[in-house]
């Protein structure tokens, strides 16, 4: 795949994971639990390939070794921190109301992957062919 299909592809998968996140984020706080079930459901899978092609891309290319290790700390810590809102979420299935850290959870697994975005396109910006 050439350098541009492949920014492309990773571009597209982003901004499906990005609209796919407002939209949960939206159904969840208007309590419309089975659309956001299904959005979550296909966020995540969303997520995981933007991450796939993004691995790829960084592969070809010299980053800023600053920015780079900023954005692999928010990557990381955004992937992990998706567990609480996983966990949190499941344990709400069966409850009326949803599990009480859940909103606080989703948001800040939100903050931190809003900022890897945002640190990834900085990066994409400055770099350098190797």
């Amino acid at each position: 795949m050439s350098d541009a299909a492949l920014l492309d592809a990773l571009l597209a998968a982003v901004l499906c994971a990005v609209v796919l996140l407002v939209a949960s984020l939206a159904t969840g706080l208007l309590r419309r639990r089975r659309a956001h079930l299904l959005t979550v459901a296909l966020f995540v899978p969303a997520l995981f390939i933007a991450v796939f092609l993004a691995e790829r891309y960084g592969r070809r290319f010299e980053f800023d070794p600053v920015w780079l290790e900023i954005h692999l700390s928010l990557a990381w810590s955004a992937v992990i921190s998706l567990a609480g809102p996983v966990v949190s979420g499941i344990l709400s299935l069966k409850r009326v109301r949803p599990h009480p850290a859940h909103r606080i959870l989703a948001l800040l697994f939100t903050a931190l992957a809003v900022a890897a975005v945002v640190t990834g396109t900085i990066m994409i910006a400055g770099a350098r062919r190797i």
